[in-house]
């Protein structure tokens, strides 16, 4: 949760617009969701390593999960019409899908590669 509050932190940082996490997992915010991890993991754009290689691989599944309670609230929201529910749920499901190719190339290669550059160290 302390991975989550920061990182929500860092993207009201970015756009002081966003005011809860479910504003993070929206279509519209994914490049600030990955800058923002980025960012939280301390990312060098110049050698490509993370300071902590672990903040992407504790903020990952977190955020996974984030959708998924997006997505279970919606559809447990009765009070909301059929196709309200159904555009709901498509939105959460875009941005995730987004998020999940983009993550491969912009966070989990960069965690990898600085995870295995401090072994070679040891």
């Amino acid at each position: 949760m302390r991975d989550l509050a920061l990182l929500l932190r860092q993207m009201q940082i970015i756009d002081p617009n966003v005011k809860l996490f479910s504003d993070c997992l929206r279509t519209d915010q994914a490049t600030n969701l990955l800058k923002s991890i980025q960012i939280v993991s301390g990312f060098d754009p110049e050698t490509g390593l993370v300071k902590k290689p672990s903040m992407p691989n504790r903020l990952g599944p977190s955020i996974n999960i984030a959708w998924d309670i997006l997505r279970n609230n919606v559809l447990l929201n009765q009070t909301l019409p059929y196709k309200g529910r159904q555009k709901e749920i498509f939105e959460y499901d875009s941005a995730q899908r987004l998020f999940k190719s983009e993550w491969k190339f912009k966070i989990s290669s960069n965690a990898e590669k600085s995870r295995k550059a401090a072994l070679t160290k040891v």
